[in-house]
């Protein structure tokens, strides 16, 4: 399967999030099947007038302004390989209990892949899922590459391993890439956007949001205008 980490091996001048393969999918093992609940969300809705901070419908973020790191420098870029491997085909009746979903999002949602957490998580049992929104029919032989490139959404949800927007700004410093990249407020939670670099077309530089609520790790990953991607976000904590 695939996970989006961010990962050290991968952290260029603009710290590149990265897919990782580390095997197929444990089709053997069925995700529990639930009724497709939306969980819990604010009672004002996103936008609403009465919404609180984070849930009000966003009208300009700011952006990630650090440099990038030209293409043919890079040390990681997503590889090109089918969608469908990430996970076991699925629907939204199969997503695990306690997790939200992205179905009031500008694309509607084509695909939900569910993956088992690996082995070497303290996590082990628990299920994450990858949901594909987009305009067309996600293809057994479409390519997250090519995936993005058409204007694809890929949101993850997974059990927390403590990735939220301090783990990214700390990651970030660490390897010293600074300026740190733009905190956005997801509901209650703070949310860190981060411009990748370019990956295989030099203009192709998806934004990438991540955040947690502590029970869940989220990343929205697209080619979008940055708004698109916040409001997304809001929409699975406010409604």
């Amino acid at each position: 399967m695939w996970r989006w980490f961010v990962v050290a091996g991968a952290l260029t001048g603009a710290l590149v999030p990265a897919i990782l393969v580390v095997g197929e999918p444990d089709i053997g093992r069925t995700p529990d099947v639930v009724d497709g609940s939306l969980g819990a969300r604010g009672a004002a809705g996103l936008g609403d007038p009465n919404a609180p901070p984070g849930c009000e419908l966003a009208a300009q973020v700011p952006d990630d302004t650090r440099a990038f790191t030209p293409v043919e420098s890079q040390h990681g870029t997503i590889p090109d390989r089918p969608l469908i491997k990430t996970g076991i085909p699925s629907t939204i009746g199969a997503v695990p209990v306690g997790m939200l979903i992205p179905d009031n999002g500008p694309l509607p949602i084509q695909l939900v892949l569910i993956s088992s957490v690996g082995a070497e998580d303290e996590y082990e049992g628990g299920f994450i899922a990858h949901f594909l929104l987009a305009a067309w029919p996600v293809t057994e032989s479409e390519t997250a590459i090519e995936f993005i490139d058409r204007g694809g959404i890929i949101v993850t949800i997974r059990p927390t391993r403590g990735a939220d927007a301090r783990y990214v700004l700390d990651a970030i410093a660490e390897m010293g890439h600074g300026p740190a990249p733009p905190i956005v407020q997801v509901a209650e939670y703070e949310a860190a956007l981060i411009h990748s670099d370019p990956t295989l077309r030099t203009d192709l530089r998806p934004y990438y949001l991540y955040w947690s609520d502590s029970e869940h790790d989220y990343s929205v990953v697209g080619d979008l205008d940055r708004v698109v991607i916040v409001n997304l976000a809001r929409s699975l904590h406010c409604g």
